[in-house]
């Protein structure tokens, strides 16, 4: 599922690693599994986020258009 970023809640560090990677407000990341953690695509990348630093990441879900 394709969400938009809308808001990043972490320590000052990971904020800037974070948005360094390509998760930053108006992103667009697509979950890919939440088993472990949370693993997403990010612009072609997937990266791997553990429980805590995802639960600072707020997204807003994408909806499409049914033609």
């Amino acid at each position: 599922s394709e969400a938009t970023v809308v808001a990043i809640a972490c320590g000052d560090g990971d904020a800037c690693r974070l948005r360094a990677m390509g998760v930053y407000e108006g992103a667009t990341v697509s979950v890919i599994n939440k088993r472990h953690c949370l693993l997403v695509d990010v612009r072609g990348t997937r990266l791997a986020l553990g429980a805590d630093l995802a639960q600072g990441i707020t997204v807003q879900p994408q909806t499409r258009a049914v033609s």
